[in-house]
């Protein structure tokens, strides 16, 4: 027995239908093994950041990982997720010795601190992009 679940509203919104026609008229008109335009996947992607990879990725019959890899990326990070880089501009000092540290974290959790006497800022940027760097 195949069960069907039912959407409630009456069927999809009618952007996600519009999509849906313009790759069923795409795919009537392709030649065998001819590839998805670029232009249908960011059709894609736009109404999967609306309505989800999974239900778009169903809707117009792609792939659920090729859609969220196009996807993923334009996504700005959420709130509980990693947080976005915070650069700092260390200005030189103005004469005489400045004391410092500089704490600095990868998203792995990994941590670096220094404690700086006289170091002037380029070789402290030098050393935190030597961290940063990947592993």
């Amino acid at each position: 027995m195949v069960r069907r679940r039912r959407q409630c509203g009456g069927g999809r919104p009618a952007d996600v239908e519009r999509g849906a026609a313009r790759f069923a008229t795409w795919r009537a008109r392709r030649r065998r093994g001819e590839r998805i335009p670029a232009a249908l996947w960011a059709l894609a992607a736009d109404l999967a950041e609306r309505h989800g990879v999974s239900r778009i990725a169903s809707a117009l019959g792609v792939g659920y990982y090729a859609l969220r890899d196009r996807v993923v990326p334009r996504r700005p990070i959420e709130a509980g997720g990693v947080p976005a880089v915070t650069l700092v501009e260390v200005p030189p000092p103005q004469g005489g010795s400045v004391t410092c540290v500089v704490e600095v974290e990868h998203a792995d959790g990994t941590a670096m601190r220094i404690h700086s006497a006289g170091v002037l800022a380029a070789d402290l940027a030098a050393l935190v992009r030597v961290f940063r760097e990947p592993r």
